[in-house]
């Protein structure tokens, strides 16, 4: 496969991977959340539901690897570099991107994460 190609498809895998592992935070906030009210007590630590560095690192390494497949497919004039070089730049920003407080606002509640 050519180099444009594969940083497309590392780029897309590594969004997807990012994205899953935002909702499997989301669904464990709201069980964690459904869990305090059958308790009848409200202690929500939203800091508690950080993503691990692990999964951070992961999704940052796939994304540069993909930004040095996509430079090699530009330096052999292959233009389909550019689309895996922002793919892949567009996971490295997810990467670091909390992006499960925005699948917990189907709550019907509203949680504020600001303090």
């Amino acid at each position: 496969m050519k180099y444009g190609i594969v940083s497309i498809i590392l780029a897309l895998a590594g969004i997807s991977f990012v994205i899953w592992f935002n909702i499997e935070i989301s669904e464990l906030f709201k069980a964690h959340f459904l869990e305090q009210i059958g308790q009848n007590k409200m202690d929500l630590n939203p800091a508690v539901y950080t993503t691990g560095k692990g999964f951070k690192i992961i999704a940052f390494v796939i994304a540069t690897i993909g930004i040095i497949l996509g430079i090699k497919a530009l330096r052999e004039i292959k233009w389909i570099g550019i689309i895996g070089i922002i793919l892949s730049a567009f996971l490295s920003f997810l990467a670091f991107y909390p992006m499960w407080k925005y699948f917990v606002q189907d709550l019907a509640i509203d949680v504020n994460f600001a303090s």
